[in-house]
């Protein structure tokens, strides 16, 4: 089970009831799940890919490639700093331009999220076919 929070006491609290009445452990703080890295400090959290990502070079035996991985290898410690802040906002853009290729006719969408400063959601899709006129 992971769980968090910004109230010490009631953290506490929690754990404590946790683990009396499920016969749970407390093993400390998370620092990898389901291939994402995190790194906590007083200043916020950092998660990353970079474990998972040199694990896929790894298997796939393209730790060497100079030209498929190339982006992957330059920007494998790139990760999302997240600190705590009073006043968080989601906020999300989104853009769409239909049929605009003059070759293809295809048309473009694309969405992103972001908290703070870090974005953690981008969208980006091309389909075929003219869009419906309402």
């Amino acid at each position: 089970m992971i769980f968090t929070g910004n109230n010490p006491g009631m953290f506490d609290e929690f754990k404590k009831v946790m683990t009396n009445e499920f016969e749970m452990t407390y093993i400390g703080q998370m620092s990898y799940f389901l291939g994402v890295g995190v790194k906590q400090n007083k200043d916020g959290i950092f998660v990353s890919q970079t474990k998972y990502a040199e694990q896929m070079l790894s298997k796939f035996r393209m730790k060497e490639s100079k030209r498929i991985l190339r982006y992957i290898k330059c920007t494998i410690s790139y990760g999302l700093f997240y600190t705590h802040v009073e006043d968080s906002k989601l906020v999300g853009y989104s853009h769409s331009d239909y049929g605009g290729d003059l070759d293809d006719g295809k048309s473009t969408s694309g969405y992103a999220f972001h908290r703070f400063s870090s974005i953690f959601m981008v969208i980006k899709e091309a389909t075929n076919g003219c869009p419906l006129n309402m």
